[in-house]
């Protein structure tokens, strides 16, 4: 399965005035340098949830325990009742580059290798620079 990305914010002068503007707002988790995430939307094939869930449950836990360079966060949106094949993940970097890295390592192979056959379709990707708040 090939990364679709669906989104990507124009670059227009509002956004270039929120940029400039992002300092006041930055947590310091990311170390006062703006975060880079992504919301992903994922189709399942009827009865392969669970399995699905659990192969993600690995691919985070590998992204977020070093061996992925400033991964920072990453959540499991479990599915709504109304949508019981789909499920979303929010992923954060510290970067936009560090994403880029995702993109292309063995962790994020190993996860469509095994979660490829359990899609109903290609990802859908949202992909932006953000505002990061945690306690």
């Amino acid at each position: 399965f090939s990364l679709q990305h669906i989104y990507q914010p124009p670059s227009t002068t509002i956004d270039k005035q929120a940029q400039s503007t992002m300092g006041a707002y930055k947590s310091k988790e990311t170390g006062g340098k703006a975060a880079y995430g992504i919301f992903v939307t994922l189709k399942i094939k009827e009865g392969k949830m669970d399995e699905l869930t659990e192969i993600a449950k690995g691919h985070f836990t590998r992204q977020l325990d070093g061996r992925e360079p400033n991964a920072t966060l990453a959540s499991i949106m479990l599915p709504k009742n109304e949508e019981p094949n789909t499920i979303r993940f929010f992923e954060q970097w510290k970067s936009k580059e560090d994403y880029k890295l995702h993109e292309e390592h063995e962790n994020l192979k190993v996860f469509f290798a095994a979660a490829g056959p359990l899609l109903d379709g290609q990802p859908e990707i949202v992909e932006t620079e953000m505002l990061h708040y945690s306690k």
